[in-house]
């Protein structure tokens, strides 16, 4: 792309992305302040004037057909009052998973922003795309709403709309001709949209880490170990369901040592496309668990050794407006080639985290024919998790809210030291 100055990291933001409002309801955590306490962090840190700015766009219809239906494409390029008038209109009036054809669940809103901000989440993440996979950047975060990976192939669901990872996936498929897309999902929320968009697809690896107890959303068995994908892809679905709150840094990069990475390095991905829900971080209304910035940006930096690091970002969920700014601030610092952070807590994996991943592992194992044979030698039962269970906190004793809070602010302090 003669003209364009070369960049290591791109970018996008639209101010039109937070004219989505959550209807009347109050109080709702997927706001449009997420949107601008990201950006006005990494304006205030210096990190955006680092990063080459990716020019917004819509999403077409022939784009949003990568992985939603006619008929839900269709309501999509509605009229915005159009738009707003007919999801209200078929909304169930109560929390359906799974709604009847038609309608849409009850965890979803439209006013007169929603469908503008549809199409230019959708769109401005194939743009970024597009910049990383012509070579003009290296890698690419995309500061998008409403998120996207609830978002089902003929409804909307969890606050999502247009499936813009997937819809990113296909299209580097499609258009950049690509052979092997890998997703990282690493919102607590199963992407429950992603995993059926990709279900029976070997070209695309999904692989979720997520809590995973039933009634936690999205409610149901799609988010257990045991979704294994289907058909051709057998085996290229991978979920990690944590079964309880208060994960950390530790639990995350041991389930990535032992079983993210080393799928990863096998499939050989072209193209590394992140779910970055940051609502697993410490603190997080939503989320229940420990996951600081630092884990974060460790985990991008080991992604970016995949795909000759064309690594794109695309945010999802994550609610504590501090904590998302400082967790954006630090995977772009990472997708920069900065110096990591000073870990300031143990990177020790619980008791419970580890026997998750091992379900995970076992999972894997158990697939006819798995295609990873990377994994075929793993002995779960090698771990002395007595050893490691001394050194963490218990199932049992997991932070509470006032603990969180304080941990919190021990961090804090010791970052303002």
């Amino acid at each position: 792309m003669a003209g364009i100055t070369r960049k290591r990291t791109c970018l996008v933001y639209d101010d039109l992305m937070t004219r989505h409002l959550q209807g009347s309801t109050s109080g709702c955590e997927e706001a449009p302040k997420r949107l601008t306490a990201i950006y006005h962090h990494l304006e205030e840190t210096g990190l955006i004037e680092q990063c080459l700015l990716v020019t917004s766009r819509d999403a077409s219809r022939e784009e949003l057909a990568y992985v939603h239906s006619e008929r839900y494409v269709a309501l999509m390029h509605l009229e915005p009052a159009a738009f707003e008038t007919e999801v209200e209109s078929r909304k169930h009036r109560t929390r359906k998973v799974h709604p009847a054809p038609g309608r849409i669940p009850s965890d979803i809103w439209a006013t007169l922003g929603t469908q503008p901000s549809i199409l230019r989440a959708a769109g401005s993440l194939l743009n970024v795309v597009d910049t990383v996979l012509d070579d003009t950047a290296l890698n690419g975060f995309a500061i998008i709403r409403p998120p996207g990976h609830h978002a089902h192939p003929d409804y909307p669901a969890g606050f999502c709309f247009a499936n813009n990872v997937a819809i990113a996936a296909k299209h580097a498929v499609a258009q950049h001709g690509l052979k092997r897309v890998l997703i990282v999902d690493w919102d607590i929320h199963h992407g429950d949209g992603s995993q059926d968009a990709f279900y029976e697809d070997p070209r695309v690896c999904y692989i979720s880490l997520h809590r995973g107890e039933f009634k936690f959303y999205p409610e149901g068995t799609e988010k257990f170990a045991s979704s294994t994908g289907a058909g051709a892809g057998s085996g290229y679905n991978i979920n990690i369901p944590w079964q309880q709150g208060g994960m950390t840094d530790g639990d995350y990069i041991t389930a990535f040592l032992r079983l993210v990475m080393p799928v990863a390095y096998e499939f050989a991905p072209e193209l590394v496309l992140v779910s970055c829900g940051f609502d697993a971080a410490l603190g997080d209304p939503l989320g229940g668990c420990c996951v600081t910035e630092v884990g974060y940006g460790i985990m991008t930096r080991m992604l970016m050794t995949l795909a000759g690091g064309k690594v794109v970002l695309a945010l999802e969920g994550g609610y504590k407006l501090e904590m998302i700014s400082k967790c954006a601030g630090s995977v772009v610092r990472a997708l920069l080639g900065h110096e990591p952070e000073i870990n300031l807590v143990p990177l020790a994996p619980s008791l419970a985290g580890l026997m998750d991943i091992k379900s995970a592992l076992d999972a894997q194992r158990s697939i006819p024919n798995s295609p990873w044979k990377s994994l075929k030698f793993y002995d779960g039962n090698s771990v002395d998790y007595d050893a490691t269970f001394s050194t963490v906190q218990t199932p049992g004793n997991l932070p509470n809210k006032e603990s969180v809070d304080s941990l919190v602010a021990d961090l804090d302090s010791l970052s303002a030291k």
